[in-house]
């Protein structure tokens, strides 16, 4: 991909949320990306469709910084981060939720919770937020000593962990 189309919703105006320009990325030195470009408007909404093994995810790690970049600019709300760790990345609000189902099963949703804020310093988020945006986490959280979710469907919790919070003495419920 060299470039990306604008979304017909997407304001002329509206500042760049996520750019990549020019990027070569992958792991150690095999490159998966070669000179990718894109740019995502605040607000706006890029889909990444491709076959098996065409570099979806590895476009997410990158992101994350979690792959070897080679070449090319990274910029989040305009700041350069392709030099930034991966945990300066999530302090600035860049979240990724894998498919895998990342979470301590043995402790309940708010314990579960009061992990990812406390990794997360500072977010946007608090519990009452995340409860509105996933109202069957609320529900759960009063009484639920395990999560049980259906293995093949998405999993609320990694999402609602994924979004920050505000600091854990302002997470109660």
């Amino acid at each position: 991909m060299h470039g990306c189309a604008k979304s017909i919703s997407a304001s002329a105006t509206m500042a760049e949320c996520l750019s990549f320009r020019g990027v070569s990325a992958g792991y150690g030195e095999t490159v998966v990306l070669e000179n990718l470009s894109l740019s995502l408007a605040g607000g706006g909404t890029l889909a990444v469709l491709g076959r098996n093994g065409v570099g979806k995810t590895t476009l997410l790690a990158t992101v994350m910084g979690h792959t070897t970049r080679h070449a090319g600019a990274i910029a989040f709300n305009g700041q350069a981060i392709e030099s930034l760790a991966t945990y300066r990345r999530a302090l600035l609000g860049i979240g990724y939720v894998p498919q895998e189902r990342e979470i301590f099963p043995s402790l309940t949703v708010d314990e579960n919770l009061t992990v990812a804020a406390r990794a997360a310093h500072g977010g946007r988020w608090s519990m009452e937020r995340v409860f509105e945006l996933f109202p069957q986490l609320g529900n759960l959280s009063a009484s639920a000593r395990t999560l049980h979710f259906d293995p093949k469907s998405p999993h609320p919790m990694k999402a609602a962990a994924a979004l920050g919070f505000d600091s854990p003495e302002k997470n109660t419920r």
